[in-house]
């Protein structure tokens, strides 16, 4: 096993005192794995900015470092480093207070206000749930019902902050962003509605990752439309009971690089063997209901692409309604 050393300096390019700590993740792990090893591959940087992970076997990391130090400005890093079959050492790892990144909400065809006031408690635990992951992840912002969040792509435990507001025109303002690639969230919205485009600064990241990794800050236009789609369907097997409590997973033709979910959705069937996606933009979908799966490949990309020749095609249109009947996949 080998080691990362090296030096963390903060913007000024002075050495990082104590109150920071800097970790070291698989760059492909999650963040319940990361969450695992923290206690094994942490280390607290010294009065001099120096830092020394042990006991990690060769392979491409992401160390990411944070102030923890009560009372003082936020400021983080985050930095691959590959190792192979030595130690890596003279690592100058930079800090940054963050990225700040303004914001715009809107309704189209209509007034975003609609949207903020206080929903039932059913979405607003929807909304309250990305809340706390997204403000896990570094960044998160609510208003009423709505919330919208920064999940990074590989999430990082060690960031932390304070949900801020959307405003009753639907401005808002995010800060201490860290520089990272993210996925956009956006959680509470009511029936019907969806997100037709986000655009940060004239880039469209509607179907693809948020990428602030090269350290700068910009505009996120967000456009709301309440004209979703939906699918409802049912699945039809041999026995007349063999649709019920099924899962079903809807996906989209193209991939959805903007989506932790990479544009895979999955429901169960109620009694009925009866099934319903809301809040879908229009596309070209396909559905399947399984037999007989483990979850984690009914909501693959690379598995559900090879079993389109199985599955229900839909092509929804902006405010459709769409009724589908399902064969069970064996």
């Amino acid at each position: 096993v080998f080691s990362i050393r090296g030096k963390v300096v903060s913007e000024g390019g002075a050495p990082a005192g104590p109150g920071t700590i800097v970790l070291a993740a698989p760059k492909s792990s999650s963040a319940t794995a990361i969450l695992s090893i923290l206690t094994r591959s942490q280390s607290p940087v010294r009065a001099e900015g120096a830092f020394e992970i042990r006991g990690l076997v060769p392979g491409l990391y992401t160390i990411q470092a944070v102030s923890t130090q009560t009372g003082q400005a936020r400021s983080m890093g985050r930095m691959d480093v590959n190792i192979t079959d030595q130690d890596v050492t003279g690592i100058v790892f930079p800090l940054t207070g963050g990225l700040t990144l303004s914001g715009v909400m809107r309704l189209e065809g209509g007034d975003i206000k609609t949207l903020l006031p206080a929903a039932q408690s059913g979405a607003q635990t929807a909304a309250n749930t990305l809340t706390l992951s997204a403000a896990a992840a570094g960044i998160a912002i609510a208003g009423g019902r709505l919330t919208v969040g920064l999940v990074e792509s590989a999430p990082s435990p060690l960031s932390s902050a304070t949900p801020g507001q959307i405003k009753d025109d639907g401005t808002f303002v995010l800060e201490g962003v860290a520089p990272s690639k993210y996925f956009l969230n956006v959680a509470g919205l009511p029936a019907g509605v969806y997100v037709k485009s986000a655009r940060v600064g004239g880039t469209d990241v509607t179907l693809s990752e948020v990428d602030l990794s090269s350290g700068s800050g910009g505009t996120l236009d967000i456009l709301l439309s309440n004209k979703a789609a939906d699918v409802i369907g049912n699945v039809r097997g041999e026995k007349s009971d063999s649709g019920k409590g099924v899962m079903v997973t809807l996906w989209t033709r193209d991939a959805d690089g903007g989506s932790p979910n990479n544009g895979i959705r999955t429901t169960t069937t109620d009694q009925n063997g009866s099934f319903q996606f809301k809040n879908l933009r229009p596309g070209v979908y396909y559905t399947a209901a399984w037999e007989d799966i483990d979850q984690t490949l009914a909501t693959a990309r690379d598995f559900v692409n090879l079993v389109t020749s199985e599955a229900t095609k839909l092509e929804i249109a902006e405010g459709g309604h769409v009724a589908a009947e399902v064969k069970l996949v064996p």
